[in-house]
């Protein structure tokens, strides 16, 4: 496993950038989180990643910033 570099900004909701989205449903994925990869980063995938948030003690937004980066791929 190779940890990706933080992309330098945050990505949520209508985040455009498909290969971004893709490598944060990868990761949630590979974290036994039941996400699709589709690279669009919709309500699902906030909801997962706000889920994902809440059990490690981050603020629960649905919003992939540096500190949700960090953990994710840790």
């Amino acid at each position: 496993f190779r940890k990706p570099a933080y992309p330098g900004y945050v990505t949520s909701v209508a985040s455009h950038n498909a290969y971004v989205s893709r490598m944060i449903q990868n990761r949630l994925k590979t974290l036994n989180y039941p996400i699709i990869v589709d690279g669009d980063f919709g309500k699902e995938t906030a909801k997962w990643v706000g889920l994902f948030q809440s059990r490690h003690a981050l603020s629960a937004d649905g919003v992939v910033g540096p500190a949700t980066w960090r953990a994710l791929f840790a």
